[in-house]
């Protein structure tokens, strides 16, 4: 085998490593975060209604693309349903219990698994398509979008937590209200 037959062979073996130990990885996350919301998390008290909703067809859009119209109407019963919310806040400065800091990490745990599955994909499908590369390029905005997201999101509540520590104003606030009016 030359040395780029060899390299592609390796790279689909390693795919096809990657893209098990990422769909493991996503059932183990699956599996262990079901378990403890339905343990830990606290009943609405909705459980067997059947709720009216007024949705969008499909989550990305929003009436000013829709050409002002109504979302739509869907009807659903809630056959169970546990709330409980975690703050950034709670995270930063301690709060947070020891399972909910375990969902926090679980919730990014599963959104890396589900980006390896692709990197995976995208290696495993290198040796008979190379544009298969693409999979985890495509997914890797996303991933990484949210990712940041999370960093700014933990940086922000870092900032509030150390400004209320001092017994400063909430730096963020400037932030948020110069985003509103622009």
């Amino acid at each position: 085998m030359s040395g780029y037959e060899g390299f592609v062979d390796a790279a689909s073996r390693l795919g096809v490593a990657v893209l098990v130990a990422g769909a493991a990885g996503m059932l183990l996350c699956v599996v262990a975060l079901s378990a403890y919301t339905i343990l830990r998390g606290r009943n609405t008290g909705r459980r067997g209604q059947v709720v009216t909703d007024h949705r969008w067809l499909f989550p990305f859009t929003s009436r000013s693309h829709q050409g002002g119209r109504a979302a739509v109407v869907s009807k659903r019963k809630i056959l169970i349903e546990k709330d409980t919310e975690i703050s950034d806040e709670s995270l930063v400065d301690g709060t947070a219990t020891v399972g909910e800091r375990l969902m926090y990490f679980g919730v990014i745990a599963f959104m890396t698994c589900f980006y390896l599955v692709f990197v995976g994909i995208g290696l495993w499908m290198f040796k008979d398509f190379p544009l298969g590369l693409m999979f985890p390029v495509v997914v890797g905005f996303w991933f990484f979008g949210n990712m940041r997201t999370f960093w700014r999101d933990r940086q922000r509540a870092e900032a509030r937590v150390a400004a209320r520590r001092a017994g400063l104003p909430d730096p963020t606030a400037a932030l948020l209200a110069e985003g509103e009016s622009q």
